[in-house]
Parts: C-alpha cells; sequence; structure tokens
C-alpha cells in the first residue's frame, strides 16, 4: 500500500501518520567457542545480562549444544548495551581463575529470526 493510501486510511479514523522510524525488536546471540571454557560463558553471563546461575548454566548449554543461543532481547541499543558488557568483561582480572581474557563471540540480529535463518544469513555474508 502506499503511503497516499495509508494517510487516507489514517485521516479517516482519526490517526496521524508519524515519519519516525520504529524500532524492530533485536536479538542478541552469543556463539560457541570451543576456546572459552563453560564456567567462563556462565559467570560472563551472569556478569553481563544479569541473570541467575541456573539460568546461565541452562543458556550455556544451549550454547555448546546448539552452536548459539538467544540471550537478549529488545531494541538495538539494548542488545548493543549488554553486547558492550560482554565486550567488557574479559577486561576484569579473573586470570587468577584460570579463565582467558577472551572475549566472547556475539552476534545482533534484527526482526524475529529462528537460528537456521540466522546461520543462513551468516553463510549469505
Amino acid at each position: 500500500m502506499n503511503r497516499k493510501k495509508v494517510e487516507n486510511v489514517a485521516n479517516t479514523h482519526g490517526l496521524t501518520l508519524s515519519n519516525k522510524p520504529v524500532e524492530i525488536g533485536y536479538s542478541l546471540f552469543v556463539l560457541n567457542d570451543d576456546g572459552i571454557a563453560f564456567e567462563w560463558v556462565v559467570l560472563a553471563l551472569c556478569k553481563a545480562v544479569g541473570c541467575t546461575q541456573a539460568v546461565a548454566r541452562s543458556l550455556a548449554g544451549q550454547i555448546h549444544g546448539n552452536g548459539k543461543a538467544k540471550i537478549y532481547e529488545g531494541t538495538r541499543s539494548e542488545c548493543q548495551d549488554v553486547a558492550g558488557r560482554l565486550a567488557m568483561f574479559p577486561q576484569l582480572d579473573l586470570s587468577r581463575y584460570g579463565y582467558p581474557p577472551k572475549p566472547l563471540k556475539i552476534e545482533i540480529v534484527q526482526g524475529n529470526v529462528t537460528n537456521e535463518q540466522t546461520l543462513q544469513l551468516q553463510a549469505a555474508r
């Protein structure tokens, strides 16, 4: 439907159209990396996302078993904020616990995309 038709429908119902873009939902995925310990992923998720250890363990299991897991949904800026916390996490001094200062691999995807579709998008890049 073109903009003129949409404006006519909106006017009929007493609505006004906005030129402000609507932000579609985004998802933040963590990808599996065999070089990062399971416990490191659990700890990073707890700190960056603010989830419980049980939830973080479940997500880490999905990451390990499926190759990735959706850890957060929100606006683009919210996903980028969580991704930023994950990126900063290795800056903490955790070497005494045997964890490497290595960031988790992440992916931010726009819209309602399934894991299979996401993998196809990655392959197409």
